[in-house]
């Protein structure tokens, strides 16, 4: 054996104690380099795990909150639920009742919300007369604006609501505005009518109610620079089931507020079963209750209105003829009674003419 040589006793081949230890070193740096690739491999592994872990844990926590937003509109729901029933009534005999007072209730709400809103209107006036001022705007202008106008404040007041344009034009403009709960969701819809005219039209009335109708919508308003003759003075009045504002934001904005209030009761009592469509008799008495039949009712009165008051303005113009007639009749008799009789009888100094027909004309006259 030569020296650093080792000799295998099995083949005789003899290797170097050099290439021996060089071939362990490398053995050993390989298996190290192993135990480490394999020690990386698990870290990458455990940080992966780690990773998944935490968006996991997030998930869930913001799962946990979606499930108590949710449970707590459920009770809020159930509450709403729980006092519909205990308010609604099962005696037949009170609900007519109810359906018979609500006539009146609507013919009051105008007025007693008007009073209830009066704090309100004055620090809403307050405003506007501030930003009228900053805008350097005379009073007289309120009365001249825009069809924009109407939308502008509105849009202003509720900007959770949507206003879709159906025309527009030099007197005013329509619009739908689509009530919306805090949610986002659509729950009812308001024709709006303006005018910016110097008169009131009748005519605008049954219009509007026809529009309404086309549309299926069954609340409508009309908003007017100026009223009838008779109404001049009121800030709001109702005709003919619709009702009509002054061209006054202080006015329009608070009276469709509590439009949108009924609105969503309404809705809400519709999802709370509050109103029932079970069996014919009731659909038959919501729908003889409902805004629908109540519109078409007083679209057939208003028409009926109309034709009432030609009528009238006929039988006024027909005895002023009458009476033109009767008069013409009174000057002709008159004249020939001075002609044929008067005159002649004056001249000769005694009555020579008669005319007993002419007589007899004189004293229907007389």
């Amino acid at each position: 054996m030569k020296d650093n040589n080792i000799t295998c006793p099995a083949c005789n081949h003899e290797f170097s104690l050099g290439d021996l230890q060089q071939k362990l070193v490398e053995e050993k740096a390989t298996a190290m380099n192993e135990k480490w690739q394999k020690e990386q491999s698990e870290m990458m592994e455990i940080e992966k795990k780690k990773e998944l872990m935490k968006a996991l844990e997030e998930a869930t926590i913001e799962q946990d909150k979606k499930l108590k937003k949710q449970e707590k509109e459920k009770e809020l729901l159930e509450l709403e639920l729980r006092k519909a029933n205990n308010n609604k009534q099962s005696d037949i005999e009170r609900i007519k009742a109810e359906a018979e007072k609500k006539h009146e209730a609507e013919k009051r709400l105008l007025d007693l919300t008007y009073k209830e809103q009066r704090a309100q209107d004055a620090r809403k006036l307050k405003e506007t007369l501030e930003k009228l001022n900053k805008q350097s705007i005379s009073s007289q202008v309120l009365g001249e604006v825009g069809e924009n106008y109407v939308v502008e404040e509105l849009s202003s007041a509720y900007p959770s609501d949507i206003f879709i344009p159906i025309k527009v034009g030099e007197e005013g403009g329509d619009w739908i505005q689509e009530v919306s709960d805090e949610k986002g969701t659509t729950i009812g819809q308001i024709y709006i009518e303006s005018k910016n005219t110097k008169t009131f039209q009748k005519s605008w009335i049954p219009k509007l109610q026809k529009d309404m109708e086309d549309r299926n919508i069954t609340t409508g308003v009309l908003i007017s620079k100026n009223f009838l003759t008779k109404k001049q003075g009121l800030n709001a009045y109702v005709d003919q089931g619709i009702p009509i504002y002054k061209l006054d934001a202080n006015i329009f904005v608070s009276h469709i507020g509590l439009l949108r209030d009924t609105l969503k009761k309404l809705f809400i009592q519709a999802q709370v079963g509050e109103i029932e469509k079970s069996d014919i008799p009731n659909k038959v008495f919501e729908y003889l209750n409902s805004d629908k039949f109540k519109n078409q009712m007083q679209q057939i009165a208003g028409v009926l209105k109309t034709h009432r008051d030609r009528i009238q303005e006929r039988q006024k113009d027909y005895v002023k003829y009458l009476k033109q007639d009767d008069q013409l009749l009174k000057d002709l008799v008159r004249m020939l009674r001075k002609t044929l009789k008067n005159d002649i009888n004056e001249i000769t100094s005694e009555e020579i003419v008669s005319l007993p027909e002419l007589e007899e004309l004189t004293v229907r006259e007389d």
